[in-house]
């Protein structure tokens, strides 16, 4: 009888050590000058030439209302558990910018979603391609809303932040998007383009509760000014729109929506809200509920933004490059502790394999570096610096129409926080790796 239950018990045991085997590794923590995706980073970026195109510009804005018509899931939070929306606090929209010179012509897209969804890009990429525009000339971005719609997710972690998956709900979005994209160039007229940097310190805060937390303080503002008095703002910031939390099962813009009703107040201007650096950064803000705190973030950046005078803005020259390139990485894999993570063919079940790009839009001296996830705040202030030593102003936005998790400063690698450990997909070196990606951009335009 022993021998039998312990015959059962090895069985049992080696039968668990295979599962293990097959289903978690160790995490690598190999020097990332001995990877080879590092190394074909930089034998990529080293041959990379970027062309620019001068000229006056010509500038058009269109937005379209994506609210959708019937109940659906919500997205944003993963303890929501994909529960519809009860009610529409205010309407969804997808806004663009269309900036035209006689070489090129780059569209800003923003969208009052959590982020652009690979497969939404994918289907945007195909209609675009049949009115001869290139995904390459798209800016994209999301608000990055926790109170937009969901029903996009194909994969298991999809479903899990935005409820279950509707195929039509990517049709529709997608042609919404490429809607928005033509309208916008409908009415373009000669414009001037002027950048401004606003530091506000009072709406943002490090939300990894970490001693040496830093925070990135500045409104970055692009101004398009028409010939014919009309207005538009592109308005980045870093704090996570997440003032209204997972109980408020109402479909809403958060505060930047609110910020961008501001601005639209005024006759002829029209707004833009763009995501910044938001991971590792929270919203600081107080009132008597989620909707007071939200309009209290929203009072304060407006407040600041109209406070500057018109010449503390920097008029920007007409020279613009767009790119979009597709950079190497390694296998991805969840985290389940410190030091192991699932094995990439168990991550690519659950989360889906997607290739990931950086865009690169610049205007003048205005760097603008899209990335493909929740780009930490704490990164931005040192790539701020660097990029400015090198004669240029950097804007990084997050939610470039792809997504790879979380990227932060490899120093809280081993910090068992929600960024570092459940959205931390790409390795050891992955806040390093994009730093240093971010810097060999910066290096081929420095003055």
């Amino acid at each position: 009888m022993i021998k039998k239950a312990l015959k059962i018990f090895l069985i049992v045991l080696l039968s668990v050590l295979s599962i293990l085997f097959l289903l978690v590794e160790r995490i690598d923590r190999a020097p990332i000058n001995e990877t080879t995706y590092y190394h074909a980073w930089k034998d990529f970026i080293g041959q990379k030439q970027f062309k620019e195109h001068s000229g006056p510009f010509q500038v058009g804005w269109a937005k379209i209302n994506i609210t959708p018509l019937t109940s659906t899931p919500m997205a944003g939070y993963g303890n929501r558990w994909g529960k519809h929306y009860e009610a529409v606090r205010d309407s969804l929209y997808v806004r663009v910018i269309a900036v035209k010179n006689p070489g090129a012509t780059i569209y800003f897209l923003s969208a009052d979603m959590l982020i652009i969804p690979p497969n939404i890009t994918d289907r945007l990429e195909a209609l675009l391609t049949e009115d001869g525009i290139t995904l390459s000339n798209v800016h994209l971005n999301a608000t990055h809303t926790h109170h937009g719609q969901g029903g996009w997710g194909l994969k298991l972690a999809g479903r899990l932040f935005a409820g279950a998956y509707d195929k039509q709900v990517e049709i529709r979005l997608a042609q919404k998007f490429r809607d928005a994209i033509i309208a916008s160039t409908t009415n373009l007229k000669n414009a001037e383009v002027y950048y401004d940097e606003i530091e506000d310190a009072d709406n943002i805060r490090n939300r990894l509760d970490v001693a040496d937390g830093v925070i990135d303080p500045w409104i970055r503002n692009l101004t398009f000014q028409r010939s014919d008095s009309s207005q538009a703002q592109l308005v980045t910031y870093g704090a996570h729109p997440t003032v209204l939390n997972r109980k408020f099962l109402q479909l809403s813009r958060d505060y930047p929506g609110m910020l961008l009703d501001s601005i639209e107040r005024v006759p002829k201007h029209f707004g833009m809200f763009m995501s910044g650096a938001v991971g590792s950064m929270g919203a600081l803000s107080e009132g008597d509920s989620d909707v007071a705190w939200a309009e209290g973030m929203a009072h304060g950046l407006i407040s600041r933004i109209n406070s500057r005078e018109e010449d503390e803005h920097i008029r920007l020259a007409d020279r613009l490059v767009s790119d979009y390139i597709e950079v190497p990485m390694p296998e991805q894999s969840a985290r389940i502790s410190l030091n192991y993570a699932l094995r990439p063919w168990v991550f690519r079940t659950f989360f889906g394999a997607y290739p990931t790009y950086i865009k690169i839009t610049k205007i003048d001296d205005v760097l603008l570096l899209g990335m493909p996830a929740d780009f930490s705040g704490e990164i931005m202030t040192e790539l701020d610096r660097y990029a400015q030593q090198r004669g240029l102003h950097l804007i990084v936005t997050s939610f470039n129409g792809g997504y790879v998790g979380y990227i932060t400063p490899d120093k809280r690698y081993d910090t068992d926080l929600y960024e570092t450990t459940t959205m931390s997909w790409n390795g050891y070196h992955s806040g390093g790796y994009f730093t240093q990606m971010a810097k060999d951009i910066i290096d081929k335009f420095a003055r």
